[in-house]
């Protein structure tokens, strides 16, 4: 028999994504002589029509990144933190035939760029945008992340599983969290020492990693 989906198995036995890093066709961007990539994804798109319970507000990533910032600042690391999202270039309707919507909507909807309220971000330090890129482009960027903040999105989960060697923010959603993965509450805390200590791995920092052996 072939299994077509296979999230009834593999959401119970998620480690089993854990080979996904060895077939990965993303391959780790060199760490020398360049600051740590923090990648944050924002997944809007059909979700802010549907008014979907999924949708993360912005105050949740904005705080992510800040405690993820703070940690890297306490460890004297350059960083980055690039947004990846969509914002509308300009006005439209969404009507409830259109693709990706399939009339889980009664009425048409419009969509105006200042919904995306993508100014709230400007808070975050050494923020770089990276919005309404390829697909290619925005998965290659979380897959290749050092730091992934996840959305409650497939798309996020499969930038996770084919990150190597980055470490992975996640928020609970239908599909399980791998155990090498931090779960964030809903306020944007998670296992901060723990992810210092992982950041620390990643980064190779022998004066920080020795009191661990």
């Amino acid at each position: 028999m072939r299994l077509m989906l296979p999230y009834g198995i593999a959401d119970r036995f998620p480690d089993c994504y854990e080979v996904c890093k060895r077939v990965s066709p993303f391959a780790p961007i060199p760490r020398e002589g360049r600051a740590l990539r923090i990648a944050v994804h924002v997944r809007r798109g059909e979700q802010v029509v549907l008014n979907s319970e999924r949708m993360l507000p912005n105050s949740y990533f904005i705080q992510v990144a800040l405690n993820v910032a703070h940690t890297l600042r306490a460890l004297k690391l350059d960083f980055q933190i690039e947004l990846y999202t969509e914002v509308p270039g300009q006005e439209f309707v969404v009507q409830p035939e259109d693709h990706g919507i399939f009339n889980r909507i009664s009425a048409p909807f419009e969509l105006h760029p200042d919904m995306s309220r993508i100014d709230e971000f400007s808070v975050l330090p050494n923020l770089v945008h990276r919005i309404n890129g390829r697909v290619i482009d925005c998965i290659r960027g979380l897959a290749t992340a050092d730091v992934l903040v996840m959305s409650r999105s497939s798309f996020s989960y499969l930038g996770g599983i084919l990150n190597r060697e980055g470490v992975v923010l996640y928020h609970p959603f239908w599909h399980q969290a791998p155990s090498s993965w931090f779960t964030v509450d809903p306020d944007g805390r998670f296992a901060q020492q723990e992810f210092s200590r992982a950041v620390q791995r990643l980064s190779g920092i022998p004066s920080l990693m020795s009191g661990e052996r």
